[in-house]
């Protein structure tokens, strides 16, 4: 066997076993170190119009989510517009 052929030989059966750790992911960070919110979701009851109106029926039961923080401009600073 040539030595050309021996040296391309050699890089093709020694790369894969070195090329994992470039493949490899790291764990992901945590942004921020307060938890998620949490909103329990329950089954709907009636129609709902989406109309920006909620005095339907339906509605009495959902729950209100808030806790909500910015993300732009100020991150993690409480909101200045509430959602309810």
């Amino acid at each position: 066997m040539r030595p050309a052929c021996r040296f391309v030989l050699a890089v093709t059966i020694c790369l894969p076993l070195t090329a994992g750790d470039a493949f490899s992911q790291t764990a992901a960070t945590k942004i921020h170190e307060t938890p998620s919110p949490v909103v329990k979701a329950i089954a709907r009851s009636g129609s709902v119009a989406i109309d920006g109106s909620l005095n339907e029926s339906a509605w009495s039961g959902a729950g209100v989510a808030t806790g909500f923080v910015q993300a732009q401009p100020s991150e993690g600073k409480p909101v200045t517009q509430n959602t309810e």
